[in-house]
């Protein structure tokens, strides 16, 4: 679960008419002998990717003041 950013040239990898998830695509980077680098996120995160959890997340931080306009 996360932000992936890949180069371009990496997507080579990926097997065509093949279901593929973001964890097989690593390691197969790894197994090709590619640099994968990561950075943990060591604050709020939640993946928004469930109608649920995206409102679940509207939820946590409806309390933030952003200062836009129609707030």
């Amino acid at each position: 679960m996360g932000i992936y950013l890949f180069k371009k040239k990496l997507l080579n990898l990926v097997l065509k008419n093949k279901v593929y998830n973001a964890t097989d695509f690593m390691d197969d980077i790894i197994r090709n002998g590619k640099k994968l680098i990561h950075y943990p996120i060591r604050s709020y995160w939640l993946d928004i990717g469930k109608h649920e959890d995206f409102e679940k997340a509207q939820m946590d931080i409806s309390h933030i003041n952003l200062g836009l306009k129609n707030e």
